[in-house]
C-alpha cells in the first residue's frame, strides 16, 4: 500500500452481541475480515431474515397486524415491516414465476386473527416460509424476493 494514497473507509458489520453494529476499517484492511465472512466453499453467505416482532397498527376500526423483519446480507442489515397480504402477494408472484416454490400456508379464518396466539402462530409460519424461500438460492436473489426484503441490487458472490 503506497502511504501517500488516501485511504477509503470500509464499515463491516459486527455481529457479537444482540444488535449487529457498524465498525469503521480502513478499505485495505477489510480483507483481512471478510475471511471471517465467507464459508469454506468461498461464496458469499446467503441472505437471511428473521420475525423479530409483530405490531398492531392502523385505526381501531381497521386494526392489522405488521411483521417486523430484520433482515441479513454480508454487508447490509436492515428492518422492514410488512403485512400478512404482502406475504401473500410475493407467494403469488413466486409461484407464477417459479413454480416449485414453497408455498406460503393460508389460514381463511376471518375473526379472532388479532389474537395473540393466532398472530404468534402466523409469525412462525412466516419465519418457516421465509427460511424455505431464502435457502433456495435461486428464490432468494430474484428480483421477488430482494424488492420485498428491500434488498434492490443485491447479487450473489460467485
Amino acid at each position: 500500500v503506497d502511504p501517500g494514497r488516501r485511504m477509503g473507509v470500509a464499515w463491516p458489520v459486527r455481529d457479537d452481541s444482540e444488535w449487529p453494529g457498524y465498525e469503521p476499517c480502513e478499505e485495505a484492511s477489510w480483507w483481512m475480515h471478510r475471511a471471517r465472512l465467507l464459508p469454506e466453499d468461498r461464496r458469499r453467505p446467503g441472505i437471511r431474515a428473521q420475525v423479530v416482532r409483530t405490531e398492531l397498527r392502523g385505526p381501531k376500526s381497521a386494526m392489522y397486524t405488521a411483521y417486523v423483519l430484520h433482515v441479513r446480507t454480508a454487508f447490509h442489515v436492515r428492518g422492514v415491516s410488512r403485512r400478512f397480504s404482502d406475504f401473500a402477494s410475493l407467494d403469488d408472484r413466486l409461484r407464477a414465476r417459479f413454480p416449485s416454490a414453497p408455498a406460503l400456508p393460508r389460514s381463511h379464518r376471518l375473526v379472532g386473527t388479532l389474537s395473540p396466539s393466532f398472530v404468534q402462530e402466523r409469525r412462525q409460519q412466516l419465519q418457516d416460509y421465509l427460511d424455505q424461500v431464502l435457502a433456495d438460492r435461486l428464490l432468494a436473489y430474484s428480483d421477488t424476493v430482494t424488492t420485498f426484503l428491500a434488498l434492490q441490487g443485491v447479487q450473489p458472490l460467485d
